[in-house]
């Protein structure tokens, strides 16, 4: 038998031609052309095609209930005529795909201009409901695995919209797995009080029978606080908020998330700017919480967190998150290590992750200073005695991490130390650095 193109196995044929679909040189019509080809062709040039659904909302604030017109990033070159009816149109076949649709991106930016010269005459449809758009978009998609959700813009979505709009997602979309909330949150004590009324709506008993209810496996929170001031008030005139007023968001989490879909989530990752820590160490409990974990968001599954160290982060995750969550995490990951020194790090580690067995710490050494890798034998020796592998995002050389450690700690601790090129594909802008460097240990 002959070895030809479509003997290959689907999966790796995928991986062929979403590289050739990639490239700029490909043509839209000549996607059409490959799908033509043969019948294994076209299922593989539709799930290239359905796969991600990235839809941006407009937002038209002169509207009433803030509303906004849908289109999609792949025409945002085309004229607004063109743009607004190709994106409901393309909206239309993902829905006929439905079963193919494994991502859905929605992110609001600002508003564009509609005016164009003749007038606009399309199929021109305006949002004024998220989560009825939501209602009528998610149902055709009983595969979908990832879903984003970007707010940040300067005026956020109002409360009762975000609120409706979380729901809405977690009762039509049962095949959810995978939840990203990247939100600019108003942070005063006005904002707090009326998401506590919007919250009282909410059905209880009836949500957590739901059978649609998403089943979660990782939430991530990447949530930008920022002030919110009465209009009547000067710029000059303006206090910084308290760092004790609480986060509406964040203390709703428990009620708007079911039991049911937190019971699952395995990974967390928990990341908010925008916050000063109080300067008086007694003063640690933000007004609004309470140090009942029932009243906090309790995730029994997890074992991988993503926590953030800067901006007083740190100080808000024990705030709002139940210990019953964390201490039975076997892996965590620390953003931005380089704001905070060695002395400051080891005591969160060992408060509040005493049985982490991995550890990855990035942004570590990008700043004036040269890390020093000596910390990692008090780390390990008097601190996290269960830790058997440490990941560090670092431009130290083998040998230099080998001298730091000392020959005892590494004929005694160390098994091996091996470092790393991160691939373009996989570099962010939290890696810090081109290279990683991990460590194991013997026992």
């Amino acid at each position: 038998m002959s070895l030809t193109i479509t003997n290959l196995p689907t999966e790796l044929l995928l991986q062929i031609l979403t590289q050739v679909l990639s490239s700029r040189s490909f043509k839209p019509r000549d996607v059409a052309r490959l799908a033509s080809v043969c019948r294994r062709f076209y299922s593989i040039v539709v799930k290239y095609l359905y796969s991600n659904c990235d839809i941006l909302l407009h937002r038209r604030e002169i509207h009433p209930d803030v509303a906004h017109v849908v289109t999609l990033p792949r025409f945002s070159n085309e004229t607004i005529n063109d743009m607004l009816a190709n994106a409901w149109r393309t909206l239309e076949a993902y829905r006929s795909h439905g079963r193919e649709v494994k991502f859905l991106s929605l992110k609001t930016t600002r508003g564009t201009s509609l005016t164009s010269t003749p007038p606009y005459k399309g199929p021109y449809k305006l949002i004024n409901s998220i989560p009825n758009f939501l209602t009528s978009l998610t149902p055709h998609f009983p595969t979908l695995k990832n879903l984003s959700l970007t707010d940040t813009l300067q005026t956020p979505l109002p409360i009762p919209t975000l609120i409706t709009t979380i729901t809405t997602i977690l009762t039509t979309s049962p095949s959810l797995k995978h939840l990203s909330l990247s939100l600019t949150t108003l942070r005063s004590q006005e904002t707090f009080t009326e998401s506590q009324y919007h919250l009282q709506s909410l059905p209880s008993s009836t949500s957590q029978n739901n059978t649609n209810l998403a089943c979660l496996e990782s939430l991530c929170l990447d949530l930008h606080l920022t002030p919110a001031y009465p209009t009547d008030i000067p710029r000059w005139r303006r206090i910084p908020p308290s760092p004790t007023t609480p986060i509406w968001l964040l203390s709703s989490l428990p009620t708007i998330f079911p039991s049911k879909t937190l019971s699952t989530i395995t990974s967390l990752s928990f990341i908010v700017t925008g916050h000063t820590p109080p300067r008086n160490p007694q003063q640690t409990t933000i007004i609004g919480t309470s140090t009942n974990n029932s009243s906090k968001l309790t995730l029994p599954a997890l074992e991988s967190l993503t926590l953030s160290v800067t901006e007083g982060c740190p100080h808000l995750f024990p705030q709002y998150v139940s210990q019953l969550s964390y201490k039975a995490i076997s892996h965590l990951e620390i953003l931005e290590t380089y704001e905070l020194n060695i002395e400051t790090l080891l005591p969160l580690l060992k408060t509040s992750f005493p049985t982490i067995t991995s550890l990855t710490l990035k942004k570590i050494d990008t700043r004036r200073k040269p890390l020093n890798w000596r910390f990692l034998a008090y780390l390990k020796s008097s601190i996290l005695e269960h830790l058997k592998k440490i990941t560090i995002y670092t431009s130290a050389t083998v040998p230099k991490i080998t001298n730091d450690l000392g020959t005892v700690f590494m004929g005694n601790t160390v098994l091996r130390i091996f470092r790393e090129r991160i691939p373009l594909v996989e570099r962010t802008m939290d890696d810090g650095s081109a290279w990683r460097a991990v460590v194991e240990f013997a026992y």
